[in-house]
């Protein structure tokens, strides 16, 4: 089967229909593809297996797809509550409703593109292999249909541009076995335990809050236990909207170094503490800049604030939701939740309802349960695709070891873009969704300029 068309967008989950809606916005003659293994769009787990207790951890007002419209979100919400858009700007909604927003944003993309003759399709296909060939690029993949006979079918799909949407990618299953989850998404339903029994959470960031309250709300009667290495849980969001701060007009020239960086935002606070702003809204300030900051640093600085400080940095800026917030502190407080600091080695089934985790320092620990919650894989290695792709030549790794080499237009090769985690060793903000919306949209940008000038 081979087929062609302008963009192959791989992914299909927020980041590839981030960018599809983009180019259609943008273009609408363009022919589109998105290629992805899962069944049902938008793909990507931490939206698409969201349970009812999963909430965006950024309010409302600013989850727009597109940012022009950037109370679309609020609107869709409000309808779907019944509510005025107002009353919905300030909430933490849930992400399975964002993910139904997204969906729908999709099917619109897809009917503008009909009307402006142009396309969006989207294909179940596992992209295996990427290869050069003059001005375009051959993307193979195997067809997922659920049908035998399609079991062997090879996709070969022609295009001019290329996009990466790969996600927040997922740690390898350490071990096959019925006690042991990928992340929090896929648990539905408990093992049988006792209240004597341990579950284990690897990870504490926001993928590991996910897990605590999935096992809460599922039942978990044991204790639950985070690991991780600085034992440091995510900030809470206040309930109410921050005041917007201003930072000082030459910020950025004040941090031409980490050191002076963290010179400049410790004024900042202080300022901000001096005032009465709480120290949120001075984070909120730096969103807009940080990237730019943190690309002028060299390679080896870059490394040792993510390396050190990444954390940390991490546990302030992606913070939890207000009610989520409180939960886990109720958790706390009974002692059914507590962290342990460490780091996470091996583990080894000792039985088919008990596994053994051996955590940096050889301290070694039985759990009746174990959530992998690291979060985001930034290294580009444990990508096969990727890897693939900078052994050919066609893309380079970032020097800082996390993800890849990436310019401020999104490109990572001749007519080879990426966005969100892959680009986390140049950008460091790249996560969220009002990021990874800029980023798509600036893709989109280049590419329907290079369309047009080479039409």
């Amino acid at each position: 089967m081979s087929l062609k068309f302008d963009v192959v967008i791989v992914g299909a989950g927020f980041a590839g229909i981030a960018c599809a809606t983009a180019l259609v916005r943008r273009d609408p003659a363009l022919n589109i593809v998105l290629l992805d293994p899962a069944a049902a769009l938008p793909a990507g787990l931490p939206f698409a297996g969201a349970r009812p207790e999963h909430l965006l951890n950024v309010r409302a007002d600013q989850m727009s797809l597109d940012s022009a419209q950037p109370l679309d979100f609020c609107d869709y919400l409000a309808v779907q509550n019944g509510e005025s858009s107002d009353s919905v700007r300030e909430g933490f909604a849930p992400r399975a409703v964002y993910c139904d927003y997204v969906g729908q944003a999709f099917q619109a993309a897809q009917r503008d593109a009909v009307a402006g003759s142009g396309q969006i399709k989207s294909m179940r296909v596992q992209v295996t292999k990427i290869t050069r060939l003059d001005q375009k690029y051959l993307i193979y993949g195997r067809l997922i249909s659920g049908k035998l006979s399609d079991a062997e079918v090879v996709v070969q799909v022609q295009a001019a541009h290329v996009i990466l949407a790969l996600g927040a990618g997922e740690y390898k299953s350490v071990i096959a076995h019925p006690r042991w989850h990928v992340g929090p998404w896929r648990l539905t339903v408990l093992p049988a335990h006792t209240p004597s029994d341990t579950a284990l959470i690897i990870g504490s960031g926001l993928t590991g809050i996910d897990g605590a309250q999935t096992l809460h709300r599922l039942g978990w009667n044991g204790a639950i236990k985070m690991l991780s290495p600085n034992a440091r849980l995510p900030a809470a969001n206040l309930e109410c909207a921050l005041p917007i701060w201003h930072l000082a007009p030459n910020f950025v020239q004040l941090s031409r170094t980490p050191r002076l960086f963290l010179q400049a935002l410790r004024l900042e606070l202080a300022r901000a503490q001096a005032a009465g702003i709480d120290w949120r809204a001075v984070l909120n300030a730096l969103r807009p800049i940080t990237q730019q900051i943190f690309a002028h640093w060299p390679p080896a600085q870059r490394v040792s604030i993510l390396r050190r400080g990444g954390s940390i940095w991490g546990a302030h800026r992606h913070r939890m939701p207000p009610s989520v917030a409180a939960l886990i502190r109720t958790l706390e407080s009974s002692g059914r939740l507590s962290l342990i600091q460490g780091r996470f080695v091996d583990v080894v089934a000792r039985s088919e309802s008990l596994l053994s985790v051996q955590v940096a320092g050889g301290a070694t620990n039985d759990y009746a349960l174990v959530i992998d919650a690291r979060g985001p894989n930034y290294r580009a290695k444990d990508w096969p695709l990727v890897t693939a792709l900078v052994d050919a030549g066609l893309l380079k790794a970032s020097l800082t070891g996390f993800g890849l080499a990436v310019d401020q237009d999104g490109r990572v090769g001749e007519q080879i873009y990426t966005l969100g985690v892959l680009t986390y060793g140049e950008r460091l903000e790249t996560m969220a969704v009002p990021e990874i919306r800029e980023q798509a949209e600036r893709i989109a940008e280049v590419i329907v300029s290079r369309q047009g000038s080479s039409g």
